[in-house]
């Protein structure tokens, strides 16, 4: 499902769906939204291929860099590359976002990857 600026999906394996995740763009700056797994099938590398799924389309879409605040995922988003970084050297688009500015607390972790070319 697309909105404007916003692209969410849902990953399906043997027909039945087991994730769903999205991200909003932002000029060159993309806002992972919940990457949610199912009951039943996690620990399966289903949140992985999740995340890795995102990170490629924000990526196709234009973005160069992927954003998210977490209060306690940050160690599973750091094994893809992403870093913790102050609030005070993130895009204003991003923490003018309603998931940066309203629905996550001020003491989420903010990480930030850099996404290939």
């Amino acid at each position: 499902m697309e909105e404007q600026g916003r692209s969410f999906f849902s990953l399906s394996r043997g027909g039945t769906r087991v994730a769903f995740g999205g991200y909003e763009l932002h000029g060159e700056d993309a806002l992972l939204r919940s990457i949610v797994v199912l009951q039943g099938h996690r620990g399966q590398g289903v949140g992985e291929t999740a995340t890795e799924i995102l990170l490629e389309r924000a990526r196709l879409d234009g973005a160069r860099r992927a954003y998210l605040l977490t209060t306690d995922a940050a160690p599973f988003f750091e094994e893809f590359g992403f870093h913790k970084v102050d609030r005070a050297a993130v895009p204003q688009s991003i923490l003018a976002t309603r998931q940066a500015s309203a629905l996550c607390p001020q003491s989420a972790t903010v990480l930030e990857k850099t996404l290939a070319a």
